[in-house]
């Protein structure tokens, strides 16, 4: 599976319009949602963690992608 490094900027984006598309407000509720443990979400938030590309959506456009994994 591919991962993603994103930029700051792109990471932000992201998660905004993942808590918009599940109806959720803080990164817990968000977690809960998506079935993955809050410190891997934070840690994929901060940059700490490549994002699994299954997580980064086709309908967010303009996404700045630093480095991606295998």
């Amino acid at each position: 599976m591919m991962r993603l490094l994103l930029s700051q900027k792109s990471r932000g984006q992201l998660f905004d319009y993942l808590k918009e598309k599940y109806h959720v407000n803080t990164d817990k509720e968000l977690s809960i949602k998506m079935q993955i443990p809050l410190g891997t979400l934070q840690k994929f938030k901060l940059g700490i963690f490549y994002i699994p590309s299954k997580i980064v959506l086709s309908d967010i456009k303009n996404l700045e992608i630093i480095n991606s994994k295998e």
